[in-house]
């Protein structure tokens, strides 16, 4: 069995290829939501991920598609149309 002492110290590089509201960390590629995300102006957003090694004789890169899907949040405040309003409790009502 051979075994390369060289992939050990190898450092590699993560990159997102598209302008987004997204950043990565070059050194791990942890990926965090730079910007506000609103669902409105778009649902999902689609990344290019690309790690890239240092190495000294051939540098080696791949990539990867990431699919990112905004879910919805209630980020409206409620609109109250009529702000005259009869309402009917039950005197004998129970608390809950």
């Amino acid at each position: 069995m051979q075994f390369s002492l060289l992939f050990l110290w190898n450092v590699f590089r993560y990159s997102i290829l598209e302008s987004s509201p997204f950043s990565i960390d070059k050194n791990t590629g942890e990926i965090r939501v730079a910007s506000d995300l609103d669902r409105e102006l778009a649902d999902s957003y689609e990344l290019t991920i690309q790690a890239a090694d240092s190495g000294r004789y051939r540098r080696l890169k791949s990539s990867v598609r990431l699919t990112v899907i905004v879910d919805d949040e209630n980020d409206n405040n409620p609109v109250i149309r009529n702000t005259l309003m009869d309402v009917f409790v039950p005197r004998d009502l129970q608390p809950g």
